[in-house]
């Protein structure tokens, strides 16, 4: 799969999330459509981020 391929499915599971707000709600994210929306893209993040490596030792 190619990466524009990627970029337009990953848009589409974005977007067909219903994220508007509940503005009766005061809390962030305020439906429970923000709130899935936000554990995809979390995850999908987490899947980019490359691990740690052994190697690295943090100097401070």
């Amino acid at each position: 799969m190619n990466i524009e391929t990627t970029l337009i499915d990953n848009f589409q599971r974005y977007v067909a999330i219903s994220s508007q707000s509940n503005a009766a709600n005061p809390a962030v994210p305020s439906s429970e459509g923000q709130r899935t929306l936000a554990k995809l893209l979390q995850d999908d993040l987490n899947t980019l981020a490359s691990p740690t490596p052994s190697c690295w030792s943090p100097a401070f």
